[in-house]
């Protein structure tokens, strides 16, 4: 190539110039000058492209420019986009601007970070308040939160859980899983800690705090709420209406299944430890006539069982 002016800005102006970006990934590093096969000259990129250094060329000099070296880091866990995260020449190359780049850390995502570079592996408490710088081609792997949840056993024992990384109201939790809130007592665990709740009114669950880790279960029946257990198409809790029978709870929670026993309907009032009365519901399914079709109660249990003989116990 002939040069007018022989120096080296003379040279990358011919060449479209350095690649000197904030918003690149990759610049222009370090500026070489060989000559009969050694390096007679090194220059930063950033100071031939501010000016502030320049070189005669002559004739037969080869002219490498190298790259930086990418700032740039991987991540891996559970409910984060796995993969190579980089960074421009403008941004931090720390854990802020990375959580930043990932779109901030998802629910459920621990707060604890793993970081491991060629120093080893350490784990952080991430919060708005922490941050450190990262390595080029360090690793981050962020897990499952396994910690910040309160578990709930709801009245069938069917378990439940919120999310919370920090301590939130008992009200807040009943509202966040939608449990009708006519439910009064409770029975709270924290820790080695065992405390019975009875609520005169829900608005008083505010008073009580709940923490990451708790156990809450309930422990009584809503209002106007019963159990249609066994062999029905939908088995579960049903909301009673004035004067609900057995059979019309059995047909809220979609019917016998082809496995029933309609004969021996198992009504147990006030729940499984109270009194059982058999009720026979055979004639619903042959067209006669029903003799006993007893009011469901709250806090009642039905029981369409598969075996004559068999019982909600």
């Amino acid at each position: 190539m002939t040069i007018t002016n022989p120096d080296l800005k003379t040279l990358f102006a011919k060449l479209g110039g350095l690649i000197i970006t904030p918003d690149s990934y990759y610049t222009s590093d370090k500026v070489y000058i060989i000559r009969d096969g050694k390096v007679v000259q090194q220059y930063n990129a950033i100071d031939i492209f501010k000016g502030a250094q320049n070189a005669t060329l002559i004739d037969g000099d080869f002219v490498y420019v190298t790259e930086t070296q990418p700032k740039q880091v991987y991540v891996f866990g559970k409910g984060m986009p796995n993969g190579l995260v980089r960074f421009t020449q403008s941004e931090e190359l720390d854990l802020r601007t990375l959580i930043g780049k990932l779109g901030g850390l998802k629910e459920g995502i621990s707060r604890k970070i793993t970081i491991i570079d060629n120093e080893g592996a350490k784990t952080i408490s991430w919060n708005e308040y922490t941050n450190t710088t990262l390595k080029t081609n360090t690793t981050v792997v962020f897990d499952v939160d396994t910690e910040s949840y309160v578990y709930i056993i709801d009245q069938t024992g069917k378990p439940n859980m919120v999310y919370t990384d920090r301590t939130i109201t008992l009200y807040e939790v009943l509202t966040k899983i939608g449990i009708n809130k006519t439910y009064k007592k409770l029975e709270l665990t924290s820790g080695t800690q065992k405390q019975s709740i009875e609520l005169k009114d829900i608005s008083q669950a505010r008073n009580y705090n709940i923490k990451p880790g708790d156990i809450i279960k309930i422990l009584d029946t809503p209002e106007n709420f019963a159990y249609v257990l066994g062999e029905v198409n939908k088995p579960g809790i049903i909301s009673l209406s004035e004067n609900t029978t057995v059979l019309q709870a059995i047909i809220q929670s979609g019917y016998f299944t082809t496995k029933a026993v309609p004969s021996s309907v198992w009504l147990y009032k006030g729940g499984v430890n109270g009194k059982p009365i058999r009720v026979n519901l055979a004639a619903a399914t042959s067209g006669g006539n029903i003799e006993y079709n007893p009011i469901v109660e709250p806090g009642d249990v039905v029981f369409v069982p598969a075996d004559m003989f068999k019982t909600a116990l």
